[in-house]
């Protein structure tokens, strides 16, 4: 299903059930190893680009922003 948008790509995920949890250094951002992960739950994982991360719209329509934390000096995770 192509969406033309962020806002209309979450917002159908949210209309088939599904809870949004996106990667974030936001300051409300939880550590991922603290969310309660439920194996009844429809789940969208979001992570955003090396240099933006994710975008204000998709921080707004999350329903959870989490942190990955990392050893070292690293602050992102590549994904291939």
């Amino acid at each position: 299903h192509p969406y033309r948008s962020t806002r209309e790509a979450v917002t159908a995920l949210k209309e088939k059930g599904y809870k949004i949890y996106a990667s974030d250094l936001n300051p409300r951002a939880v550590d991922i190893r603290e969310i309660e992960w439920r194996n009844d739950e429809k789940v969208c994982v979001v992570m955003g680009n090396e240099e933006l991360g994710i975008s204000d719209e998709m921080r707004e329509m999350a329903d959870v922003t989490f942190t990955l934390p990392m050893v070292g000096f690293a602050e992102s995770f590549n994904l291939s």
